[in-house]
């Protein structure tokens, strides 16, 4: 059974990306087109499961919360851009960030600029087991600090081109 799983793991690893090429992940809209353009962005991010945290139309910046996905374990979110994605976030906990800003440019246009950062959940204290997780325990820092923490993986391109073109798309109609 171990065997099993472990050769499926390395084999979906070993696929190629699902999404093929990942593109720019930015797009450009004209100046009088910002507050519609703005609008479509955010009901992108909605639509597509984030929760906004801040939304600044006078600084062109809108971000969004963390949020956790599991991969394999969660095939209705539409994250992950590979085989090799999916499984990473199947066995670490793991959790994305998306930031889009709105930039001046040249010629009256505004750069829609998309980024979405993907970051690794931790939890201070937990000892895994060698032989089950059930054995795991977990100690107690009695210097404080957080409890769960999040570090930065990597940058996914992938998704951020993506949600550009379905931005862009929008910001269009």
């Amino acid at each position: 059974m171990r065997r099993g799983l472990a050769l499926i793991a390395v084999a979906a690893c070993l696929l190629g990306g699902c999404a093929g090429s990942a593109g720019p992940a930015e797009f450009s809209v004209a100046e009088g087109d910002y507050a519609r353009a703005f609008d479509a962005v955010r009901d992108v991010l909605i639509a597509r499961g984030f929760t906004l945290d801040r939304i600044d139309a006078q600084a062109g910046v809108i971000t969004t919360r963390a949020k956790p996905t599991s991969g394999l374990a969660t095939p209705w979110d539409g994250e992950q851009s590979s085989a090799g994605q999916e499984v990473e976030e199947f066995l670490n906990r793991t959790q994305r960030r998306a930031r889009v800003t709105f930039d001046p440019a040249e010629g009256g246009q505004r750069r829609v600029v998309v980024e979405v950062l993907v970051e690794r959940v931790h939890r201070r204290g937990w000892s895994p087991a060698p032989v089950s997780v059930r054995q795991s325990t977990f100690w107690h820092d009695p210097q404080g600090g957080a409890p769960v923490f999040a570090s930065l993986v990597e940058a996914d391109e992938a998704l951020a081109a993506r949600l550009s073109r379905r931005m862009a798309a929008h910001a269009a109609r």
